[in-house]
């Protein structure tokens, strides 16, 4: 016997529910995808922008840090070399890049550590006050909207 459509337009013996279901689970699934893949794009092209002004600014990090001290230019230049300051920019964004998929952030200068364990030592508080401020921001929220209805 071959299947019949209802008037839905769906198959008999199918549940309307399982078909309604599996079609918002799919869209679900692929809007997802669509803002991680645009979270990803907004965050590679501001890493290219915030690099991009890093390296147009004048003189470098060496520069800057043995400014007004006695080093000798070769030491200056050593530290460059051991920083990755004497490759060309694009090339120091490309190395960035590939060190940043494997978990590798960089060095901070101004912390003196790398920069993941920075990031590692700020973030509980950071996510604390970021869900108090959204567990405020739903209560007033609601609240408001409640009252004002």
């Amino acid at each position: 016997m071959t299947p019949m459509l209802d008037w839905h337009g769906v198959l008999s013996g199918q549940p309307l529910q399982w078909i309604i279901s599996g079609f918002l689970t799919t869209v679900w699934v692929s809007v997802a995808g669509i803002l991680l893949a645009t979270a990803l794009a907004v965050l590679l092209l501001v890493s290219l922008l915030v690099f991009a002004l890093m390296a147009l600014l004048p003189g470098d990090y060496v520069r800057v840090a043995l400014a007004g001290s006695r080093f000798s230019p070769e030491f200056a230049e050593g530290l460059r070399r051991v920083y990755g300051l004497d490759v060309p920019a694009w090339q120091r964004y490309l190395n960035w890049l590939g060190a940043a998929f494997r978990g590798d952030l960089g060095y901070s200068f101004s912390y003196g550590r790398s920069v993941l364990s920075v990031i590692s030592g700020t973030l509980p508080v950071t996510l604390l006050v970021g869900g108090l401020s959204f567990a405020l921001e739903l209560l007033f929220g609601i609240g408001l909207g409640t009252a004002s209805a």
